[in-house]
């Protein structure tokens, strides 16, 4: 959140990324699979969900985090003002009831007295100053800080024109009376308050334990429907219900247990041996099967994502638009996604996702945008590296593209390679990183070319679009124009709806004319779920939800479940 903000996403059937993630490992081609799985039997028992999480994330800190993985984990272990509903709606979460002035400016929530943390203590209105402050601050390092540029003086304190946290739009008026005063309206701004970013901290236990306090159950406290009760790195997380939630009522699962396999083939074989009641993703090869034989265990969904490429501006010949353009035409996306993605994704035609709503809420912004990169322009694509002094590619200096390690990216690698080689004649070296070295190399900015996954936040382009601003966190590849921060302040700052939108589509086109990145496809996701496990969301963000899970025993015995206990 976005942004995005926006989500990294680290496998990709995803999906993504996320936040964000995710991206889905796949092999090459998969080993024989039985017909359908052995039975329905739950892999510990009906007051239980085992799930693979995939790779762990780098950190559990809700401010800190950045992937669709880490998002999962805080979502269940922390609340935020608001929650996510059905079809782009919010509901409330710590806040019972809010009141929005008539100028959209002042937000007035209305905190539960019943919410509590899970050791008892009751939620209040400095937990979440606390921990928005703490977003802010110029030395957190958090990515999504631009979430909160629009509260009063967010932006200020970020860059340290303000030292202050008292000048910031953030008041206790009471324990349970937040008021938010805004720069500007946001309209999404209640999708924000439910965003993981945002969820309230506890400053006694942060400041007790440091960076430390999220590595151990003990100080990992939430205010949630689960607690995590271990934290076993690189093997599992093992969450139980929180007592203490407000709405404990509502939350059939007792425990969960999330294991950590990267492995795509190993996750599905898993869940075919009832050793997981639900996967993170598919292997692609196998999904034609899937679709025939299991199809009611599997949940595909379209996601608000972007499988793209970032280009860094600081390294020549990438600092040139005619370069970066040439690259992003050159690419064949049609023929690389309906090779690799069995069905799951689709073509990009630009660079904000279809599923992200325009003005009238209801039809697709890409559907408004239309075909902003155009297929099979590998002519121009040629055109403009010769313009650039590369003629067929003559005295293109060695370059390299860095991925992270699974069998689909590498397939999308050795497709873009020979792309570049066949349409524009210029070699380009391959590198695979496992995701916490490419996400970490990306951000020092040690790379010329790597691949990357964005999942939206919120119902809007915008969680798209301000990544690209110049300095924001999430912008790796260094892009900066001075006229598209212009344009993005002006959509921020405009209440019109219509007018907001026409200036998004505005930035958008801007974005792909400047080749800011290269859009290869908006992505879909598919996961397993066992047919006897009711209300699991797989939301557009990439999100996979359990709060209100639970097992139908009459399902079940259907299915020939061996013990309901």
């Amino acid at each position: 959140m976005r942004r995005t903000a926006g989500r990294l996403v680290p496998l990709v059937v995803l999906a993504l990324a996320a936040c964000s993630p995710h991206d889905p490992t796949s092999s090459e081609s998969s080993t024989a699979s039985p017909a359908r799985v052995r039975s329905l039997k739950p892999a510990i028992d009906t007051r239980t969900v085992v799930f693979n999480l995939g790779e762990p994330p780098r950190t559990l800190d809700p401010a800190l985090t950045i992937s669709v993985v880490g998002f999962n984990v805080v979502q269940h272990v922390f609340e935020g003002l608001t929650m996510p509903g059905p079809r782009d709606s919010v509901e409330p979460g710590v806040a019972e009831r809010w009141e929005i002035s008539e100028d959209g400016l002042t937000y007035d929530f209305y905190l539960r007295q019943s919410a509590k943390w899970a050791d008892g203590e009751p939620v209040t209105a400095e937990d979440f100053i606390f921990a928005w402050t703490r977003v802010l601050a110029p030395d957190a390092g958090a990515a999504y800080a631009n979430l909160l540029f629009a509260v009063e003086n967010g932006d200020a304190f970020h860059e340290g024109e303000i030292t202050d946290p008292a000048q910031l739009g953030l008041e206790a008026v009471t324990p349970y009376h937040l008021r938010v005063r805004l720069s500007r309206p946001v309209s999404y701004f209640l999708h924000l308050t439910g965003f993981n970013t945002l969820s309230p901290l506890r400053r006694d236990v942060i400041e007790s334990h440091g960076d430390a306090w999220t590595h151990s159950p003990a100080t990992y406290l939430g205010n949630g429907p689960f607690r995590l009760t271990a934290i076993e790195p690189n093997h599992q997380y093992v969450f139980e219900k929180s007592p203490e939630y407000w709405n404990s009522d509502a939350v059939s699962l007792d425990r969960m247990v999330w294991l950590q396999m990267g492995d795509e083939q190993s996750e599905y074989t898993a869940y075919l041996t009832n050793q997981i009641d639900a996967t993170y993703s598919v292997p692609l090869p196998d999904l034609p099967h899937i679709r025939r034989t299991m199809a009611e265990h599997l949940m595909q969904e379209p996601l608000a994502g972007t499988h793209y490429l970032y280009f860094n501006f600081e390294r020549p010949p990438l600092d040139d638009a005619r370069v970066r353009r040439a690259l992003m035409l050159a690419i064949d996306r049609e023929t690389i996604t309906n090779e690799v993605s069995e069905g799951l994704h689709t073509p990009a035609t630009g660079w904000v996702p279809a599923g992200t709503p325009d003005a009238d809420g209801e039809s697709n912004f890409s559907d408004h945008s239309g075909a902003l990169i155009p297929s099979g322009a590998f002519d121009l694509a040629r055109e403009l590296l010769a313009e650039a002094g590369y003629p067929g590619g003559e005295g293109f200096p060695a370059m390299t593209y860095l991925y992270n390690s699974s069998e689909l990216n590498r397939r999308v690698a050795e497709r873009l390679q020979a792309g570049w080689k066949r349409e524009l004649g210029i070699d380009v070296r391959l590198q695979n990183n496992e995701w916490q070295v490419l996400v970490a190399n990306l951000q020092e900015g040690n790379f010329d070319i790597g691949r990357f996954s964005w999942i939206g936040d919120y119902p809007d382009p915008m969680t798209f679009l301000d990544i690209w601003m110049s300095g924001d966190g999430n912008n790796r590849g260094r892009y900066r124009s001075e006229a598209y921060d212009d344009l993005l302040r002006e959509a921020m700052n405009t209440a019109d709806r219509t007018a907001y939108f026409e200036l998004c589509h505005r930035a958008e086109q801007m974005l792909i004319d400047d080749a800011a990145m290269a859009p290869i496809w908006f992505t879909g996701s598919a996961i397993l779920v066992n047919p006897g496990l009711e209300g699991v969301v797989k939301t557009p963000t990439g999100d996979i939800m359990f709060h209100h899970a639970r097992w139908n025993l009459e399902r079940l015995r259907e299915g020939n479940a061996g013990s309901t206990q």
